[in-house]
């Protein structure tokens, strides 16, 4: 942002940094995306007192598992120096924060934020251990976080770091436009609709477990990605509105029970994923352009026969379709792999038809 300095401000061409506008203070104040930092300029002069609360972006890193009260004081102040809105809340949390700890500040924060809530916990642990913990049969039980109705939040990011998740039994999430879900830890049934979250356009979850049944009823959805999410054994999903749709290493199971996917004006659709024509099942969709099929194997062991036969199930789906994804899975496949799942095989080779 370009800055106009008068030339004789002081005599000498100089500007002093007090001789700024407070919206110029406040707009540097907030490039130091550290909002404790932010507050601590209150004690440089009576006119400083109230500057950081103009900061419409708030950043905080909680060090204490057990104790976040100066996420929430500070939020508290916030609000009672200046009814600025907050459009974007960001916590990290390097350590593993307790569910109470991140429940008190969200609760705080509920009824403050008006743009974007974004939390990371564990943010210290590597994306591999992250990765390795999903797969992973007995994970340490970290408590279930119960998720407070954000009602004037429009993007809600959460990446728990295999925290429990659950929504709240009543209100409703009025102007959320997209949600995201990484690293989270559910417990069995997970339901998403309108009554809750009457406007949401954009659904994704990433690498999740703990998932049983998975329901989304929701209208406008334009968007959803459902990617490495463990356990997953139905889904239910009518989404009319919905143009894209990306499930990309769930269903691997080979006995889930239903899926079921309502999605009649869906133009892109990339199913990496176990396909089975007893259990999987489409709605007519008549808009249809692009499509990715699951994985081809040209080499490997016993398994290669049946994952090709399921992309050939898979493409028997469509007559005519304007573009098509065949994606190509090049790589030695070991004795000690070869009756794995479709994790066990990196993919290497893409390549688009137009038909």
């Amino acid at each position: 942002m370009a800055v106009l300095v008068p030339m004789d401000c002081d005599g000498d061409g100089g500007l002093e940094l007090s001789d700024l506008p407070d919206d110029m203070l406040a707009y540097i104040l907030d490039h130091l995306k550290d909002t404790r930092a932010a507050a601590r300029t209150s004690v440089l002069s009576r006119r400083w007192r109230n500057l950081w609360a103009r900061i419409p972006r708030l950043f905080f890193r909680n060090q204490q598992l057990h104790d976040s009260s100066h996420v929430s004081d500070a939020l508290a102040a916030h609000t009672a120096r200046v009814a600025a809105a907050v459009k974007l809340l960001y916590v990290i949390s390097p350590y593993s924060a307790t569910p109470d700890a991140t429940a008190s500040w969200l609760r705080v924060a509920a009824p403050l934020v008006s743009g974007e809530l974004r939390f990371r916990n564990r943010s210290l642990v590597p994306v591999g251990t992250l990765i390795q913990e999903l797969g992973e049969e007995m994970v340490e039980k970290r408590g279930i976080l119960e998720l407070p109705c954000f009602p004037k939040a429009t993007v809600i990011w959460l990446s728990l770091g295999f925290l429990g998740l659950s929504l709240p039994p009543s209100g409703v999430f009025a102007a959320l436009r997209e949600l995201h879900l990484e690293y989270v830890q559910l417990h069995g049934d997970f339901t998403l609709d309108d009554v809750m979250m009457p406007f949401l356009e954009e659904l994704v979850i990433c690498r999740a477990r703990g998932f049983a049944n998975l329901t989304i009823k929701l209208k406008p959805l334009i968007r959803m990605n459902l990617r490495e999410i463990w356990g997953l054994v139905r889904l239910n999903a009518v989404v009319p509105g919905l143009k894209n749709l990306w499930v990309h290493l769930c269903l691997y199971s080979r006995n889930p029970s239903s899926v079921c996917i309502d999605a009649e004006e869906l133009e892109e659709l990339s199913w990496l994923a176990w396909y089975d024509p007893g259990f999987v099942k489409f709605n007519e969709m008549p808009y249809l352009r692009m499509v990715t099929a699951p994985a081809v194997f040209p080499y490997g062991g016993e398994l290669k026969v049946e994952l090709n036969q399921n992309c050939q199930k898979f493409l028997e789906l469509f007559s005519r379709i304007h573009s098509l994804m065949l994606v190509v899975a090049i790589t030695p496949v070991s004795a000690s792999s070869s009756s794995g799942s479709l994790h066990d095989h990196k993919l290497l080779l893409s390549g688009c038809i137009c038909c």
